[in-house]
């Protein structure tokens, strides 16, 4: 391993004991912190992610859109930090409508323990989702699987409307399955998006790609 190697591994060495399983230098969990993010998506504005509820085992983090909000449980284990709760990719893309997601499944950790090297650190998780959107009167009911596949590829300066920071880049690919059932019919739906995502150290996600869109981070509050 170069140098360059091991001042990465070291930043993000150390034993993730489970009692302190929820401090993560690349994922922050502390009782009112809060991110605002902006994405490029059309019909898409500012939202905002915040940690509430941490206790030794885990945490609950509320997503806002507007004025709706989705809180999603998380447990802390030696293993890594674990989703329990999931929202389809893209967050809910239908503004107006009436949108209930359920998690069914889930499994893997979504972020893994500190003390993994870098930049060749690789992890999957899975999960199940339904969802209900009710638009007017039409309810549209989808059921996805969802397999991601996640790897730390490099350590890349971002800028971003909130600073400029050094980031770990994460490179995703998630392939979905399912099926969205409306109107007596019954869609397959097949896809696989391939997303990078930007971590800074003591402040989480700064910046994500995906399908030609960007989130970029506007500010944050420790």
């Amino acid at each position: 391993m170069n140098k360059l190697g091991w001042i990465l591994a070291l930043g993000i060495l150390g034993s993730l004991a489970f009692a302190q399983a929820c401090s993560h230098p690349y994922f922050p969990v502390a009782e009112g912190r809060t991110w605002q993010y902006r994405s490029t998506e059309p019909g898409s504005s500012d939202y905002t992610v915040s940690i509430l509820q941490v206790s030794a085992k885990g945490f609950v983090q509320r997503m806002t859109f507007g004025k709706s909000s989705f809180d999603l449980r998380w447990d802390c284990t030696a293993s890594g930090l674990v989703q329990l709760d999931f929202l389809s990719i893209g967050g809910p893309e239908n503004q107006g409508a009436e949108i209930k997601t359920k998690t069914l499944k889930s499994s893997g950790v979504v972020f893994p323990p500190a003390n993994l090297a870098v930049p060749s650190t690789s992890w999957a998780y899975s999960y199940v989702i339904e969802q209900e959107i009710k638009s007017g009167d039409t309810t549209i009911i989808s059921t996805s699987t969802v397999e991601v596949q996640n790897k730390i590829v490099a350590s890349e300066k971002v800028t971003v409307p909130a600073g400029t920071f050094t980031a770990l880049r994460v490179d995703s690919t998630s392939i979905i399955k399912g099926t969205m059932k409306a109107a007596g019919q019954s869609i397959p739906m097949n896809n696989t998006v391939q997303t990078s995502s930007w971590y800074a150290k003591d402040v989480g996600m700064v910046k994500s790609t995906a399908a030609g869109y960007t989130t970029e981070l506007v500010s944050y509050k420790r």
